[in-house]
Formats: structure tokens, C-alpha cells, sequence
């Protein structure tokens, strides 16, 4: 390429009188690339799009109790399908006749698949959905748009039950496996907990190991226990008002008594839940609650309360009390024994017990499955008696489908204009590309860019003779 490369405002100056010198190469591949996306424009079908606005109604439903009901995008997901059937759409090209001529060439099936491009049905709004259809022809589109919408009134509600109640079905089969897969774990279980005592017992019907029982009546034991020493300080309270204000749990040294048994009391039934019976700190905690039980009895035998008719039974009351602690007292000490022999028998049976829990968890496993599936199956029951109750009163076109009047855009207008533009810019296109590979040098600022060297003569340009009387040789007012 002999022409330089521009690097000031003359330079684009001089590429500008070069491309201008390719004027015509310009305007005739623009000419050519119109004319070329011209013809195709003209012989493009015009499209027409015609539409029509279907309205769900939910009937007063509460949508909080059936959210389905008013799922606009669940209704989508089962109403496309139908729309754009091969019964539907096969029903709608034989009665209205439609594509005559690609029904000649192509089998049926490839013209269903090229009119279902042109069937649509989308979201509109919260509560709505449009159904549009596009043809050459403005009336066809508005009687196949009118044809999809009635068939839609027509099937909607229909479909929509025979779907629910499919859904209920199919979740029915599904609990009813499950309950039997439940009952399935459960007969492993209880045939594990008998081929294996140490986990129930022979002949035991149970689901947990000694410990848990053991522990669960430790709890139950507890309670007793709790309930039967505040039923005493109650009886102790009422005694001490039966003695007229000067009673025991009036006197200091008895409640110091009280509170520092009530400590070790709280004290020793934290260290036995981390703890065994046997534990150092638990026999300790242990003695010190028997000590300050001592000291409490020491007190109130001390005391010397003034004579009162009722002192008597009261005493009776608390002296029963206190034989009915010391009966849970044994239960729990025989519990405590009972469950370290539980906890060490199972450490002697890791097997035995990784096995159980494992079928213990898949149980549960599945009872979770069941619960989740049965939550379905109430709702999906739901949903069908709701659209069973609300038939016909789902759907309502709220615009029928309309006749288009103007074709789809882009028009043909545009689509020329837009021809015109990229013919230009191919035309520059192609004069860039020639200005490209051109070697010549056409003045003598171009040689002055190209050598780097300044032009002391030029030959200004003039009149070429007529071919005949041309001297041999190059003229100097030709490009070099």
C-alpha cells in the first residue's frame, strides 16, 4: 500500500479525496447489496399477530388455603401443552384449511411443528394470560386466536380436575407404600430387639434400648421426687402457721438449713446427669446432701414450737411426706445401678448397637418421607375438591381475540432504510479494501508522506495525447 498512514487532519483529507476517486465503485456495490436485501424484503410474507386476554377467576377461594387454585404459572405448565397438541392443532389446519401448500410437500407433522412456533401463551398480569396467534393472513389469525381461546374455556377445567386427581392417586399409592415400608422396619426391629435382649428383651415390644428406658423412668422418678419435697416445705410452711408465726419455717437456722440442702440437692442432680453413680464427685455430692439433710433434721428437733391443736396432724402429713421420699430415694439409687449396668453392657455390644440405631434411622427416615408425602396428599385433596366445586367458573376472556390491522414490525420501510445503510457501508467496505492494495502516488504531498523527503518539482497534471501519437514510455502526469 503505497498511501501513508494518517496521523493529522490533511492526511484524513487525503484518504478522503482517494475514497472519493472510487465514488462510483462505491455507489454500485451499494446499489447491488439494496437491491439485493430489497428483493428479499419485497418477497418476505407480511405477518400478522392477533391476540386474546383470558382471565382466571379464583371464586372466591381463599388463595392463602389453595395456593394451586390461583397459580397462574402452574396453570401455563399444563395449559401449553393442550393448546399446542397434534389433536388440536391438526383439528384447527384441516377445518380452516391452513398452509395448503407446505401440507402438499411435507407431512403433516412437520406442519404441525411449524405452526406450534407461531401458537403462544404467556403471563399477562397476576390474574391473566394471553393467547396470540401469527399468519399472513389478519383473518385467519383472529379465528385460529378465537379457535384456541373458546377450546381453552372448553378444557381448562376438565383438564385441571383429571390432573388433580391424579396427583391424589398417585400420592395415595405413594403413602400407602410407605406406611408398608414403616411397618416393614418395624417388624425388623422388634425381630432384632428379640433375637437380642440385651436392646428390650425377648418378646419386648419397644423401639428403644434399656438406657432410654432407664432414663426415661429416672425422669419420671425425678419429677416424683421434686413434687414430694415441695409438698413437704408446703406441709412445713402450713405447720409453721399452725404454730402461730413461731414455727420452724420461721426460724433461721432451720431455713439456712433448708437452702443449703436445697444446693446440694440441685448439685447432685447435675453431676448425676453427666456422671455415673459411682463417679468420685457424685459419691461426694452425695454425702454432703446426706450432711446437710443431718443438720436440718438436728435443727428442726431442736425447735421447740408452742402447743397448738393442729400441730399434730400436720406433723402426721409431713411425716408421711418424708416416707414417701425416701421410697423414691431407693427407686432412683436402684435406677442409677440399673442404668451403669445398661451403659456397660452396651459398651460391651458396639455391634449390636451400631445395628439397631442404623435401623432406627432409616425408620425414621421413612416416617419422615410419609409425613412430608401425607402433607401433600391433604393439600392435593384439597386442591381437587376446589376445582371439583368451582367448575366453569375459572376462566373468562376478557378480550376476544381482535383483527389485526397493521403487520408485525419491523415493516417493510424500516427494513429498506436499513438495506440503504449497509449497502453504503459495504460499498465503503470495498473501497477501503482497493485503496489497500493500491501502490500509486497521485501528488506530491502523498510522495513527500511516503519518502519522508520534500518535493522540490512537480508537473502539474494535463491533457493526455490520443493514443497514436503517444510517445513510448510512461506519461509523467500518470501515477508512478
Amino acid at each position: 500500500m503505497a498511501f501513508f498512514r494518517p496521523q493529522s487532519f490533511r492526511d484524513y483529507l487525503q484518504l478522503g479525496r482517494r475514497l472519493l476517486m472510487r465514488k462510483w465503485l462505491i455507489l454500485g456495490v451499494a446499489a447491488v447489496v439494496t437491491a439485493a436485501i430489497g428483493v428479499f424484503v419485497m418477497r418476505m410474507p407480511r405477518t400478522f399477530t392477533s391476540s386474546a386476554l383470558v382471565l382466571i377467576e379464583p371464586g372466591g377461594i381463599d388463595p392463602t388455603r389453595a395456593p394451586s387454585h390461583v397459580n397462574i404459572e402452574g396453570r401455563l405448565r399444563s395449559l401449553r401443552p393442550m393448546l399446542t397438541s397434534r389433536t388440536t392443532l391438526e383439528t384447527i389446519i384441516e377445518d380452516l384449511n391452513l398452509y395448503p401448500e407446505r401440507r402438499a410437500a411435507d407431512v403433516m407433522d412437520k406442519v404441525i411443528d411449524y405452526m406450534r412456533r407461531y401458537v403462544q401463551v404467556k403471563v399477562s398480569g397476576r390474574d391473566s394470560f394471553q393467547v396470540t396467534f401469527t399468519h399472513p393472513n389478519p383473518k385467519t389469525a383472529q379465528e385460529v386466536t378465537d379457535r384456541l381461546s373458546r377450546l381453552l374455556i372448553n378444557r381448562s377445567v376438565s383438564e385441571d380436575v383429571k390432573g388433580a386427581r391424579e396427583r391424589v392417586d398417585f400420592l395415595r399409592k405413594q403413602v400407602d407404600r410407605l406406611r408398608q415400608e414403616v411397618k416393614g422396619w418395624n417388624e425388623k426391629i422388634q425381630q432384632f430387639v428379640a433375637d437380642n435382649p440385651t436392646f428390650g428383651g425377648a418378646g419386648e415390644i419397644t423401639l428403644q434400648s434399656p438406657v432410654s428406658a432407664l432414663v426415661e423412668q429416672m425422669k419420671t422418678v425425678d419429677d416424683n421426687l421434686n413434687r414430694a419435697q415441695d409438698r413437704k416445705v408446703t406441709l412445713q410452711a402450713q405447720l409453721g402457721r399452725e404454730k402461730g408465726g413461731g414455727g420452724s419455717a420461721s426460724d433461721p437456722a432451720i431455713r439456712a438449713a433448708e437452702q443449703k440442702v436445697a444446693a446440694q440437692r440441685a448439685k447432685l442432680r447435675q453431676l448425676e446427669s453427666v456422671n455415673t453413680s459411682q463417679h468420685p464427685d457424685v459419691i461426694s455430692a452425695r454425702d454432703e446432701l446426706a450432711a446437710a439433710e443431718a443438720e436440718l433434721d438436728v435443727a428442726r428437733k431442736s425447735f421447740r414450737p408452742s402447743a397448738n391443736p393442729g400441730i399434730a396432724t400436720a406433723q402426721a402429713q409431713v411425716t408421711e411426706v418424708d416416707l414417701e421420699i425416701r421410697a423414691l430415694r431407693r427407686d432412683r439409687e436402684r435406677l442409677l445401678k440399673e442404668i451403669d449396668e445398661a451403659r456397660a453392657q452396651a459398651r460391651i455390644n458396639p455391634v449390636l448397637k451400631a445395628q439397631h440405631d442404623e435401623l432406627q434411622r432409616e425408620r425414621q427416615r421413612v416416617e419422615e418421607e410419609l409425613n412430608k408425602v401425607s402433607q401433600n396428599l391433604k393439600q392435593a385433596e384439597y386442591d381437587s375438591q376446589v376445582l371439583e366445586s368451582e367448575k366453569g367458573e375459572q376462566f373468562r376472556i376478557q378480550d376476544w381475540a381482535n383483527l389485526p390491522q397493521a403487520p408485525d414490525p419491523p415493516g417493510r420501510t424500516l427494513l429498506l432504510v436499513f438495506a440503504g445503510v449497509l449497502g453504503l457501508l459495504a460499498g465503503f467496505g470495498v473501497a477501503l479494501v482497493v485503496l489497500y492494495f493500491d501502490q500509486a502516488v497521485y501528488n506530491d504531498y502523498e510522495l513527500s508522506r511516503v519518502t519522508d523527503l520534500p518535493v522540490l518539482v512537480s508537473i502539474p497534471r494535463h491533457a493526455l495525447p490520443a493514443p497514436t501519437d503517444r510517445p513510448d514510455g510512461p506519461s509523467m502526469s500518470e501515477p508512478v
